[in-house]
């Protein structure tokens, strides 16, 4: 995973992007300050490095990540304004994607990828127009270079946010565990409600 992200060989992003306005930059301070951390970040710190992120927007159906890609993986993103659906490919011969998450502002986009550069692991599209705050390998390790406390903190924050998230998603796989025996359960009952001793006779 180190590797990948701060191997020689990382993919750059090779198209500049603008620096965020300054109330979009005010929008992700506010964010990195509201984000209950062992390392919180202050609003010095946080301005720090809001000034090392990038600008992405994106309009209503286009798409953030999609599933399964193996390039531009160096990035992630924080929404700034707007919403986004991100949806799993159902497979086994579904065609129809199984929606896993909707998010809004403050929500963090491609971090798995950011970090461990494998290929992504859901699609997200728009559903509004999109103002993302954009953070790349580069950037981080620029960051972290220039200004080591800020990006040992950032990455904390990050961390945290990733951690609450599988923490949620774990809590609803557990739900559907339960649902699917439950389910299970009473199809064995009216199977063996349909299997009568006189069948046998």
């Amino acid at each position: 995973m180190l590797k990948a992200f701060f191997g020689s060989n990382s993919e750059a992003l090779q198209i500049m992007h603008a620096a965020l306005t300054g109330y979009d930059r005010q929008l992700m301070v506010d964010i990195l300050c509201g984000t209950a951390s062992i390392m919180p970040l202050t609003e010095s710190e946080a301005k720090i490095a809001a000034e090392h992120m990038s600008s992405r927007s994106y309009r209503q159906g286009e798409i953030l990540i999609e599933e399964a890609s193996r390039t531009r993986l160096d990035y992630m993103l924080w929404i700034l304004e707007g919403e986004a659906t991100f949806e799993a490919l159902a497979g086994g011969g579904m065609s129809k994607p199984v929606i896993v998450r909707v998010l809004g502002p403050g929500s963090e986009v491609g971090t798995m990828s950011m970090f461990d550069g494998e290929p992504r692991a859901l699609r997200g599209a728009a559903n509004t127009p999109l103002r993302c705050a954009m953070l790349t390998r580069i950037q981080l390790k620029a960051m972290c270079e220039q200004y080591p406390q800020v990006g040992v903190k950032l990455m904390a924050v990050i961390c945290l946010n990733f951690a609450m998230t599988l923490r949620e998603l774990t809590t609803k796989f557990k739900v559907h565990v339960r649902l699917n025996n439950a389910l299970n359960a009473e199809l064995m009952v009216k199977d063996a409600a349909r299997f009568q001793p006189d069948d046998l006779l």
